[in-house]
Formats: structure tokens, C-alpha cells, sequence
């Protein structure tokens, strides 16, 4: 019951970060360029949240979400970490994740496929590099909360 409010939570924070990005200028010297823009976050974001709900070391963390809203969450914080046009006002990684007690191990899970799905869409290792630096600080957010 517990992990189901949890999720809610995380949806709600996921519709709210949909709703309320606005389109910025975006340099062409971001990673959000670098990448391909929203065309390869789409991508990336669609096939790994396909992914992670059917992973059966971690896949009960999603079991309760919604795919489009996680998906459409997912794209709109790779976009504004990465320097693309999006403003995000959705939850802090440590409010979405409070709760879950997501252990080390599968967090790691988690960046395992993330990589995976990185270098299936076509991202190069030093960009995969960057991006996962851009996240690195959010780890303490999300394990054991």
C-alpha cells in the first residue's frame, strides 16, 4: 500500500512536470543538440520506460505507473538537465522518491538499462558520459528513501 501512495505521488509529480515546461531558447552547443535533441530523448525515454516495467529485478518499482506519464516525466528532465527548451516544476528527486526505499543494487539495475538504452538509440559513450554526470548528484535523492 505504501509503494502504491509512492507511486502516486510520483505520477502526480510526472503530470505536473509535463504540464507546466515551457520552451526556452536552446543553444546549439547543449548536450540537448549534442544528443539529437527531443527526438532521441523521446526515443530514449520510450524504450527504456518499455524496458524497466518489464525488468524482473526492478520492474515492481514501476509496476503502479502510468507509461506515458513516466515516459513524458522522464523526457521533460533529461530535456532541461541537458540544456534543451523545457522548464521543469515537477517534484524534487528526493519528494518523488521519498518512500520507496530503492536500494543500491537497484539503482544500479536502473543505470545498467539506462545505458543500454543509450547505446540502442544511438547516444555516443562520451555523451552517455556527460548525461550520467549530470544525474550522479541526484543518487542521493533516490536510494533508501
Amino acid at each position: 500500500m505504501k509503494k502504491k501512495l509512492v507511486m502516486i505521488v510520483f505520477l502526480m509529480a510526472a503530470l505536473n512536470a509535463c504540464t507546466s515546461s515551457k520552451k526556452v531558447p536552446v543553444s546549439s552547443s547543449t548536450l540537448f543538440k549534442q544528443i539529437g535533441g527531443i527526438q532521441i530523448i523521446d526515443r530514449l525515454t520510450k524504450k527504456l520506460v518499455k524496458r524497466l516495467m518489464r525488468d524482473e529485478k526492478i520492474g515492481f518499482l514501476f509496476k503502479h505507473a502510468v507509461v506515458e506519464d513516466f515516459q513524458l516525466l522522464l523526457s521533460a528532465q533529461i530535456c532541461v538537465e541537458t540544456g534543451g527548451g523545457c522548464e521543469y516544476r515537477g517534484l524534487t528527486m528526493n519528494d518523488a522518491h521519498s518512500g520507496m526505499a530503492i536500494n543500491t543494487r537497484e539503482f544500479d539495475i536502473f543505470v545498467a538499462i539506462l545505458i543500454e538504452i543509450m547505446t540502442d538509440v544511438g547516444i555516443s559513450y562520451p555523451h552517455q558520459n556527460k548525461l550520467l554526470a549530470l544525474f550522479t548528484p541526484m543518487r542521493k535523492d533516490i536510494i533508501y528513501k
